[in-house]
């Protein structure tokens, strides 16, 4: 039995309220699927985040020899940085022969300001030219506890 319910018609008559939920996979659609799009050919949403961060930092430098070429090396300091995130996903395909596509993203910066360290050694081959090796830790900040550990490896040239 159907009844009137507002402007629709509902049979078993009128519902106070429904919670559904469904997955409808629109590329292989089905005879009993009442979402079914026709000749509907679509790829699979492809999303990317794009980060990088940017920023200074301040603070000594400690050094330690422990043979005539070889210093060990510490750093303990204050730095600035700048994290601007980008997130998007793209979707496109073909219905009916048509072309469609979607895209959305969405960006944020956050800024941070904290204390960061470091360890490693420098090895001197002569008076003027050293080679390095250190680690380093930094902490990103924002609404995400994010670290950053960075291996540098640098060459020196005195004059």
């Amino acid at each position: 039995m159907r009844r009137q319910c507002g402007k629709d018609w509902h049979p078993g008559g009128c519902e106070r309220g429904r919670i559904l939920g469904s997955f409808r996979d629109l590329r292989k659609g089905g005879d009993r699927d009442p979402a079914h799009v026709p000749n509907a050919r679509l790829r699979p949403p492809r999303p990317s985040v794009k980060a990088s961060a940017d920023g200074f930092y301040l603070g000594p430098v400690f050094k330690a020899p422990i043979h005539e070429n070889f210093d060990l090396v510490g750093r303990i300091g204050w730095y600035r940085s700048e994290t601007p995130v980008t997130a998007a996903i793209s979707f496109a395909g073909t219905i009916n022969g048509s072309a469609v596509a979607a895209n959305r993203s969405a960006s944020k910066t956050f800024k941070n300001t904290d204390l960061y360290w470091g360890v490693g050694g420098t090895y001197k081959f002569n008076k003027n030219v050293g080679l390095g090796l250190e680690y380093s830790k930094y902490k990103l900040g924002g609404d995400v506890d994010t670290k950053l550990d960075v291996w540098s490896l640098r060459l020196t040239y005195r004059f």
